[in-house]
């Protein structure tokens, strides 16, 4: 065969490698999951919801697969200092995992970042915003508006996934 003939076996080689190697992400195992999440249950004092495998997308790359995903979510009664209770969460990954600051974004209404270990990844978030029904001035900022506890509506939502293009460090 000629020149022609050999472009479609390189490119059917290239789907059937791609395929082989299956997506880049993958959850922690469902062990690690559960101590992760009670870890965090402690940290924020909110009772954590898991999912073993959830979709997980990198924002940076695309790149997805699954992850292991913890989250809560409530209103104001439960956490009454909503950036108290991010900044325990930040304290708990800091310990022991590398904070990846290409990440990390705050706001007003919330902060989202990522933790690294070994070969994992923890893609963080933890945010709040009025109930419905609550007041808010509409031609004030969102962190000037005082709301009562009850108004209040908070998550939190860490997804933990190995990364299989790093090696662990």
């Amino acid at each position: 065969m000629g020149k022609k003939g050999s472009i479609p076996s390189v490119i059917l080689l290239a789907v059937f490698l791609t395929a082989c190697t299956g997506p880049r992400f993958a959850p922690l195992t469902a062990d690690n999951c559960r101590v992760r999440a009670d870890l965090i249950a402690g940290a924020l004092g909110v009772e954590m919801t898991v999912e073993e495998a959830a979709a997980f997308t990198d924002p940076r790359s695309g790149d997805s697969g699954t992850a292991c995903q913890i989250s809560a979510e409530g209103t104001g009664m439960a956490v009454a200092d909503f950036w108290a209770a991010a900044g325990r969460l930040h304290e708990l990954f800091s310990f022991d995992w590398q904070d990846d600051p290409a990440y990390a974004a705050d706001g007003p209404t919330g902060s989202a970042g990522a933790y690294r270990k070994w070969n994992a990844i923890c893609l963080w978030e933890a945010g709040w915003q009025p109930t419905p029904g609550a007041e808010c001035p509409p031609d004030q900022p969102i962190a000037t508006c005082d709301l009562p506890p009850e108004q209040v509506q908070y998550h939190f939502m860490i997804r933990c996934a190995l990364d299989h293009e790093q090696e662990g460090q």
